[in-house]
């Protein structure tokens, strides 16, 4: 009974792409680390890095990053150059942005402590026609080699700001220095918005007008949001409250029956068809695509986290024969889910 409930709870949860456990597996290699060892404490098999459209869940995800941190004294993960983070930077960073009064401070703040503490990779707070963008740059663009830097750190800021004032701060869009990835999908699950590659900087824009919004969270709450962090931020959904999510929050209440068509789901959400189309087109999303991906961590959550027989993972997740479950989840992950649990 335990399980099922731990199970269910975790059904919906986010995965993370294997871009960047590769990514962060290499730069701990690279400092010497053995990759095996830093596996294991995420109980993940090696063969599972020769895949590259596999995913790992969050808690995965969260063990490998906190090990190899811990590991090298660097919450950068060698991400940064000769640039080192020490265990607990974040920490100190976060206690001093929350003194703040207003978000503009607080960002200000913040890029303060780290262009200080890391000299090769620094920030910018800019505006120009009513945004506000949050930049990174790097005195060597060699650091940035496979883009992980850049992800890593808007993507953590996002969530730490957002947090901060306590309400989601929407992104007009995300620009990227670099052509468009293979794993550019990433970017629509990480952000919501609109991603413009091979642009003039690395931004996040979002509306100036909420540099003004007051800091809202506290000491009390701050140690709760360390918990896991930084980390477990990758992971963590982008905006509670986007269409998107809200979608897949009512998918997930019906998860273990046939999927609702979009007109059913309209109805649920007091809207039309048209409106969720072009409200997730904005999104960087589809109905669809909201349906596959959770189903797919669903899946790898449920082989990760349970001894389930595979056939009864596919009838929980609404698929009517098994071997359309094995079909789809070697479409998603380049392996088959019985391949998958083993090496996971």
């Amino acid at each position: 009974m335990a399980e099922s409930l731990t199970i269910k709870n975790s059904a919906s949860r986010n995965t993370v792409c294997m871009h960047y456990v590769l990514a962060v597996c290499q730069r701990a290699t690279d400092a010497g680390l053995d990759q095996n060892k830093c596996l294991e404490h995420a109980d993940l098999q090696p063969n599972l890095l020769s895949q590259p459209q596999a995913r790992i869940s969050a808690v995965q995800y969260e063990k490998l990053v906190s090990y190899i941190a811990l590991t090298l004294n660097d919450e950068l993960l060698m991400l940064g150059g000769k640039a080192r983070s020490r265990v607990g930077c974040f920490n100190l960073m976060c206690q001093l942005a929350i003194h703040e009064p207003t978000l503009r401070q607080a960002i200000l703040r913040s890029m303060q402590f780290y262009n200080l503490l890391w000299g090769d990779i620094y920030f910018r707070l800019s505006s120009d026609d009513g945004l506000a963008y949050l930049s990174i740059h790097f005195s060597d663009p060699s650091i940035n080699i496979d883009h992980t830097t850049t992800d890593c750190n808007l993507v953590l800021l996002h969530r730490f700001f957002s947090w901060l004032i306590s309400q989601h701060i929407p992104l007009n869009h995300v620009s990227y220095t670099y052509p468009k990835p293979s794993y550019h999908k990433e970017h629509g699950r990480l952000y919501r918005c609109p991603i413009n590659y091979s642009e003039t900087k690395d931004a996040l824009a979002f509306p100036k007008s909420l540099l003004a919004t007051p800091v809202v969270q506290t000491k009390d709450t701050l140690s709760l949001f360390l918990k896991g962090a930084p980390g477990n931020l990758m992971a963590i959904p982008n905006n509670e409250n986007s269409l998107t999510t809200q979608i897949r929050t009512v998918l997930a209440s019906t998860l273990y029956t046939d999927p609702p068509s979009l007109e059913q789901i309209a109805s649920e959400l007091n809207t039309t068809t048209q409106t969720i189309r072009r409200r997730l087109k904005k999104e960087n999303s589809s109905y669809q695509e909201i349906k596959d991906q959770l189903r797919q961590d669903s899946a790898i959550n449920f082989l990760c986290n349970s001894t389930l027989p595979i056939n009864d993972i596919a009838l929980r997740l609404g698929f009517s024969e098994p071997s359309t479950f094995h079909r789809a989840f070697k479409k998603w992950t380049g392996a088959t889910p019985g391949d998958y649990r083993r090496q996971s």
